[in-house]
């Protein structure tokens, strides 16, 4: 459920909005207009639509809102420069946003062969679940059904996916599980 314009037209004007969870959750033309409208007294969000936020982002150009993002980030690297040095904290930081702002796909990958039963293409739910993805079949399903499922870049959409037995595919779920699964 998104808190549309709508939604946050219920909220109080003394009400101050707090977003953790996924920066989707709220639409931001809306609570852009609410901000500057004063209908919200304020917003504290440490998610977003885009990360990392752009510059002339209009949620930025707000007086009464708070973003955490950027101290977090900068929180992360003095712990990392302290406890592991400079440089460790610009790899930290390059690979940190490489993998999330990038979306570029992580150098070390686990590696899996699972194998097919009876030799034969097998089907994706069983893939997840053999290769440790998803803990059952049902919840391979499930995550298929979120759209949290890609194989090869891929996203993947129909359950019912089979894949070649002799083949190795990149599976990623959702945002950060990455393997390659070899299936014999």
């Amino acid at each position: 459920m998104t808190l549309t314009a709508e939604r946050l037209a219920f909220m109080k004007p003394t009400a101050v909005l707090v977003n953790t969870a996924r920066g989707a959750l709220v639409d931001k033309a809306a609570l852009v207009a609410a901000l500057r409208d004063g209908r919200l007294a304020g917003a504290g969000l440490d998610v977003f639509h885009e990360e990392p936020v752009p510059a002339g982002d209009p949620l930025l150009a707000q007086r009464r809102i708070v973003v955490t993002h950027a101290i977090n980030e900068r929180t992360a690297r003095e712990i990392v420069e302290r406890f592991h040095g400079r440089n460790a904290a610009q790899l930290a930081a390059e690979e940190f946003n490489a993998r999330f702002r990038d979306h570029e796909t992580p150098a070390d990958i686990p590696e899996v062969t699972v194998r097919s039963p009876g030799g034969a293409a097998t089907a994706i739910t069983q893939v997840l679940k053999l290769a440790q993805l998803a803990s059952s079949a049902s919840e391979a399903a499930r995550l298929i059904q979120q759209g949290g499922i890609k194989v090869d870049g891929g996203k993947v959409s129909d359950k019912a996916l089979t894949l070649a037995t002799g083949r190795t595919y990149l599976i990623q779920v959702g945002k950060r599980k990455f393997a390659r699964v070899t299936i014999s």
